[in-house]
């Protein structure tokens, strides 16, 4: 079967692929739809975002993940990379974007509170809840995809709705109050400027 691996780990092999494959495809939707694209192929074609999304698997994902003797962790971000410039297959950004709420919190939330906890850098995490942020307080934006959080007031309540707790949130409020100030392209440009 073309495509398929065969894991020894199905666990860590789950893990990998929520916190590699998932969360840069949310990464992609959330960000895509604020810069107005409409596929996920579209978003890896803009450079600056096609580096974010390198940047942030290859720099605050990846070392989180540990050693993992049955998977090339590099080969498989590649490999994933590449299936999203894969024009043949369409996935849309708001496609993707729908149920952040219930994504986020296996997607980017572990991968958050390790780098919390380690004392790591997290500046690419945090700018993809702010998105997501971003995405759930644009009427027009938040038309376009499904979320059960919709109906939250605040941003601390939007993410506490998605799995985050009052010590990530006052990490994340702050991040997502400047990209609501400022220009997205510049604050993707500072968080990757700074490997």
């Amino acid at each position: 079967m073309a495509g398929a691996q065969i894991v020894t780990d199905v666990a860590q092999f789950e893990s990998v692929k929520l916190r590699i494959l998932n969360a840069a495809h949310s990464t992609l939707a959330y960000l895509g739809l604020l810069l107005g694209y409409e596929h996920v192929h579209e978003v890896m074609a803009d450079d600056t975002l096609a580096l974010f999304v390198e940047y942030l698997l290859q720099d605050e994902v990846i070392p989180l993940l540990g050693e993992s003797p049955n998977m090339d962790l590099d080969r498989y971000k590649c490999d994933v990379l590449d299936r999203f410039r894969n024009s043949a297959i369409p996935y849309g950004t708001a496609q993707v974007a729908t149920d952040g709420s219930k994504k986020l919190p296996q997607r980017i939330v572990p991968s958050l509170g390790l780098a919390i906890a380690q004392n790591r850098r997290s500046a690419g995490l945090e700018l993809v809840f702010a998105a997501w942020l971003l995405c759930m307080k644009d009427a027009d934006l938040v038309g376009q995809f499904d979320d059960p959080a919709k109906e939250a007031d605040t941003e601390a309540d939007l993410l506490a709705m998605a799995g985050v707790d009052a010590h990530m949130a006052r990490m994340l409020i702050p991040r997502y109050r400047s990209m609501a100030r400022n220009n997205l392209r510049t604050e993707i440009a500072a968080v990757t400027a700074g490997r």
